[in-house]
């Protein structure tokens, strides 16, 4: 049986309250939505086309999703976040911004910033935004080497994050050797105020030796990156089409077979151990398993592209960012 989409409770998420871009022009703060059922499995249907609401509500060019454990469901747009409810999208007053990530975590949520001329990652608790890491502008230097920490000011350019079960932030980021030269994609963990390596110290070479130390690689840049329970660390890499899985113990090795990825941008783990690829090569979200197998979960995404986004909900079902719109799949 079809199920109406989540009406969802309020989250507590709110910073600053957003303005409008003009005095004369009016706030939006809700908009009414159609409701929509369940797609069949493998498909996906439009949740909500933003183009078809409020301008006001600034969400037009929707960038990071995210599900909180409750159904609560988080759009990032130009004016902040805004919530997905059962026949209506609220402003939630988040203040981020065009974010480029989110992922949230028991406490409150930790938001990746990148499209508003900031580049810090907050955690915003109780609606107090709090500087987790970024307060410099530096992104030119030497990329972090194994084993060195720096401080969490240094945080290159973050693009995507997810949170580890202990609550620590772990985000890829740029680094520029030189600026506007050559470039090194790095993955890194936020602890105690301080930074340390998970991957990547090179530039771009797709190369990575069987079972090598995943601070050694030359990563591509990444789009999206995801912890399973396991602990596992999971990079989609578009550059060199692969998804790398890096182990607790620091390992690193892909975690698909050559050839079955295109240009994966972004993914997300269930909890069964599966993570769902967004493939803008293939125009679809890939399935993979544990040990590697891949199947084509859903098809027909012509509309996603590079800020498009990947969200699961505790139902085993895909959100999407796509465009103008938010996508609801159901995974094959």
């Amino acid at each position: 049986m079809a199920r109406p989409l989540l009406c969802l409770a309020a989250l507590a998420l709110t910073a600053a309250a957003c303005t409008s871009s003009s005095p004369d022009e009016p706030e939006a703060s809700s908009a009414e939505i159609d409701p929509v059922a369940d797609p069949a499995p493998g498909s996906f249907v439009v949740a909500v086309d933003f183009e078809s609401l409020d301008p006001a509500l600034g969400l037009t060019s929707p960038g990071a999703v995210v599900v909180d454990g409750d159904g609560s469901v988080l759009v990032a747009g130009e004016r902040g976040a805004v919530a997905l409810g059962g026949t209506t999208v609220d402003d939630a007053g988040s203040g981020a911004e065009l974010a480029h990530s989110m992922a949230l975590t028991g406490a409150g949520a930790v938001v990746g910033t990148g499209g508003a001329g900031t580049i810090s990652l907050a955690r915003t608790l109780s609606g107090d935004p709090q500087v987790v890491a970024g307060a410099s502008r530096r992104l030119a230097g030497p990329p972090f080497a194994p084993g060195a920490q720096a401080e969490a000011t240094e945080v290159g350019m973050p693009l995507v994050l997810d949170v580890t079960t202990s609550g620590d932030v772990v985000y890829a980021a740029l680094r520029f050797v030189e600026l506007g030269e050559e470039e090194v994609s790095q993955v890194v963990r936020v602890q105690d105020g301080t930074l340390e390596l998970v991957a990547g110290s090179r530039p771009q070479d797709c190369q990575v030796e069987p079972a090598a130390p995943a601070t050694l690689a030359g990563l591509g840049r990444a789009g999206g990156v995801a912890v399973d329970r396991s602990g596992a660390l999971l990079i989609a890499d578009g550059d060199c089409a692969q998804l790398w899985r890096v182990g607790p113990e620091g390992l690193m090795m892909p975690a698909t077979p050559g050839g079955a990825l295109a240009d994966p941008l972004d993914v997300v783990t269930a909890p069964d151990g599966t993570a769902y690829v967004l493939d803008l090569g293939l125009d679809a979200v890939v399935a993979v398993a544990p040990d590697g197998t891949t199947r084509e979960a859903v098809s027909g995404l012509s509309d996603a592209d590079t800020s498009s986004q990947l969200a699961l909900d505790g139902e085993g079902r895909l959100w999407m960012t796509a465009g103008s719109q938010l996508l609801l799949a159901q995974p094959a």
